[in-house]
């Protein structure tokens, strides 16, 4: 998550109150913040015991209502309107299924190698995001 992608995409619905959970909000969110991409893929480039395949993606699991119910704060907007899926497909396209269908990913191996998540927090990640769009204007 950062400035553009997919959390900037869904900015305007979450801005308008129509951020509640797609297709039930049961569905799992695996998200990330951008500053722990780059800090991953650096430590990737310079420390030569990273091979294979590595999850980028935060330690803290949540589900797609709570995404949008935290979203919706860190924006200072109510999240009780709900998203329909087809809106979600309109928005983002392809993308949209990372949010419709859902899956439980963990960072397993990036724990493993004892890699520190600066955001590993969905609300804190959220509210640096928030504070970064805000100083951009």
């Amino acid at each position: 998550m950062g400035l553009g992608g997919a959390l900037d995409k869904m900015r305007l619905p979450f801005k308008l109150g129509l951020g509640e959970p797609i297709a039930g909000g049961k569905q799992w969110l695996s998200w990330v913040h951008i500053d722990d991409v780059l800090k991953a893929i650096m430590e990737a480039m310079t420390d030569p015991s990273y091979n294979g395949v590595y999850n980028l993606v935060a330690p803290q699991f949540t589900d797609q209502k709570s995404f949008a119910l935290n979203y919706g704060q860190s924006l200072k907007r109510p999240a009780f309107i709900p998203t329909p899926k087809w809106l979600m497909t309109l928005l983002l396209g392809e993308m949209a299924s990372l949010l419709t269908e859902g899956a439980k990913i963990t960072p397993y191996r990036l724990e493993q190698k004892g890699f520190n998540f600066k955001f590993n927090h969905l609300n804190k990640a959220l509210k640096d995001i928030e504070e970064k769009y805000q100083a951009s204007l």
